[in-house]
């Protein structure tokens, strides 16, 4: 078998039986970013919108490859989890215990895939699964996640989603307003973050383009 490389990721052209020939790998991962809130009072109705920017990111914040895309050529996925993080610190900010509870509890996620929603909810009902545990004698810095920091632990979707790289992504939060409770919005106390984790299964192509 003598094989060609293609320009496609993982497409080959065979000489002897004269047609192409994808060579492909599944692993487990995600595709992730992260949007910020700054401290002070927050503004009723302040929408937080993922998958927009890698202006500035690093692979540490975001790992989607453009705008509103989660795959890059030839890739594809098994989407089965959606989960969301709050970071109990970035840089040398650390984020204050009660400003985490108020991102978990006050923060309303919608995802949609090609205009059609797939998920929703409070921050709190989709646990990513990840985040630190354990005991800190730090003043005024206690460890706080949603849920348990086990991926084991975070909750699969209805039904599992195919993604391809040309699937369009649509991911919002929202700090509603509590006109209920007399407009209840929350004051941060320091900056928070929200990262938005899309978990599944991988596919990709088994080498690079030629």
């Amino acid at each position: 078998m003598a094989l060609r490389k293609t320009k496609e990721p993982g497409v080959f052209f065979d000489d002897v039986l004269n047609k192409f020939i994808k060579i492909t790998e599944w692993s487990r991962g995600d595709r992730y970013d992260t949007v910020v809130t700054a401290s002070g009072a927050v503004t009723a109705g302040t929408q937080k919108n993922f998958l927009r920017s890698l202006t500035d990111k690093d692979k540490i914040d975001a790992n989607f490859p453009q705008p509103r895309r989660l795959l890059s050529n030839g890739e594809e996925m098994i989407l089965e989890r959606i989960g969301l993080y709050i970071p109990s610190c970035l840089g040398n900010t650390v984020v204050l215990p009660r400003d985490v509870k108020k991102a978990a509890e006050n923060f309303y996620l919608t995802v949609k895939l090609d205009r059609k929603e797939i998920a929703d909810g409070p921050a709190y009902t989709y646990p990513a699964g990840y985040g630190l545990n354990g005991q800190t004698s730090e003043n005024d810095a206690g460890i706080v996640n949603i849920g348990v920091p086990s991926v084991a632990a975070a909750p699969k979707l209805t039904r599992p989603h195919e993604l391809d790289m040309n699937t369009d992504v649509e991911a919002t939060g929202v700090w509603y307003d509590h006109a209920w409770d007399a407009s209840n919005m929350p004051t941060l106390g320091s900056k928070v973050w929200h990262r938005l984790h899309f978990l599944g299964l991988l596919k990709a192509a088994a080498t690079r383009a030629g």
